[in-house]
């Protein structure tokens, strides 16, 4: 064999093992659809990232009208008196917030989380003016609040646990449909101050939550559209709204202290609920 009939038979392979390489990689052929759909999954996930502002402490009525929520009844915003009337309340939880109502009314303040420095509910979440931030990854979103630094994990694109074990804000699921994050909460325990809104609504273990978030206003305003079912307190199924708006304000500290009770609250209205694990300093 000739040294220029080697020369071409190397050039030869070595050409053929480069055109192997470049197929097997993918440089220049067509992107597979099965590749592009993650990418584009990204791309269309709408952001609601960054820390947003709850300056009203209620819950709205819904914008599309039907049930909505108990409403505020007393001609002071700072006294939370709600409608025990509101149709929505099986007679057990009329009763509730009827005496909640009427202590306040006394100047003796409801024991709740909220003003106790414990967790609250869903949708108690959203029943407190603070400022909320929202971290969004594929699998996770997470809403922290600036009261107490409490906190929501939101998992995505995945089922309910087969057994849900119960929790201050229960099990939280979330998909994506269109430019709205939906999410999907069950497992919210039923404790003794955890309620749904800040008039001492109460809930039983068969609470169903969907909250329904999507921007307005150019980015702007959050809103979160809110159902809630729960055939153990409630007639039927109702709705709510939470608006909230895009600030640039951050989070002060904002610390408190667990078993601080507020002025008022004492052996007549029993004990705030203790932490069974005792830090050991």
């Amino acid at each position: 064999m000739t040294c220029a009939t080697r020369n071409s038979l190397l050039r030869l392979s070595a050409g053929t093992a480069l055109a192997v390489t470049v197929a097997s990689s993918g440089i220049g052929q067509p992107v597979s659809n099965s590749r592009a759909a993650p990418e584009e999954a990204a791309v269309s996930m709408p952001d609601f990232s960054g820390v947003w502002l709850r300056a009203r402490g209620k819950l709205e009525q819904p914008e599309g009208g039907g049930p909505g929520p108990v409403e505020q009844i007393s001609p002071r915003p700072d006294i939370p008196i709600g409608n025990y009337r509101n149709p929505i309340l099986q007679p057990w939880a009329a009763a509730i917030v009827k005496h909640n109502g009427e202590m306040e009314a006394a100047g003796q303040p409801v024991p709740e989380a909220k003003t106790t420095c414990w967790p609250s509910s869903v949708p108690g979440f959203f029943a407190i003016p603070t400022s909320i931030e929202i971290l969004q990854t594929p699998k996770l979103v997470t809403l922290i609040s600036r009261n107490d630094h409490q906190f929501r994990f939101i998992y995505m694109d995945q089922p309910h646990s087969s057994t849900v074990v119960p929790s201050w804000y229960g099990e939280s699921v979330g998909h994506y449909e269109g430019n709205s994050l939906v999410v999907d909460t069950v497992g919210v325990a039923t404790k003794a101050i955890s309620f749904i809104d800040q008039f001492g609504t109460p809930h039983t273990d068969r609470l169903h939550v969907v909250e329904r978030f999507r921007t307005d206003g150019g980015g702007k305003t959050l809103k979160v559209g809110i159902t809630v079912e729960d055939p153990g307190t409630f007639t039927t199924p109702w709705n709510a709204l939470a608006t909230l708006q895009r600030t640039t304000y951050g989070f002060d500290e904002y610390a408190c202290a667990e078993n601080n009770p507020m002025i008022g609250i004492g052996p007549s209205v029993g004990e705030m609920p203790r932490a069974k694990y005792v830090a050991p300093f």
